[in-house]
């Protein structure tokens, strides 16, 4: 189900900031050698914490990273880096991550 930002509840207005704020200190503090695999298990502990089943398939997931991106000012190459890792390689994916990178202020 793809919602409109201004259709998101609270509840999930919520969830996806904490993933963004997430993402923002996971780019910031980690290496050019980012472990992918960490930086999922954070996400999977946070949609766990707010209740969000199948977090991977949910596209706020994707709009969070994509904000915590443009809270960390990536850009460039290491954005297109980012994206594509982060969404695996999956448009629906990368297209909320830019959804979300465009919408953070």
């Amino acid at each position: 189900i793809v919602s409109s930002p201004s259709s998101i509840s609270g509840k999930s207005k919520k969830y996806q900031n904490e993933v963004a704020d997430y993402t923002m200190a996971y780019v910031k503090s980690s290496q050019p050698s980012a472990d992918y695999n960490t930086f999922l298990k954070g996400i999977s502990e946070i949609a766990a914490k707010e209740g969000v089943t199948n977090w991977d398939q949910d596209l706020l997931t994707y709009m969070g990273i994509g904000k915590g991106l443009k809270k960390a000012d990536v850009d460039g190459i290491a954005y297109e880096t980012y994206k594509k890792n982060f969404a695996e390689g999956d448009s629906k994916k990368m297209e909320a991550i830019e959804d979300g990178y465009e919408s953070a202020k």
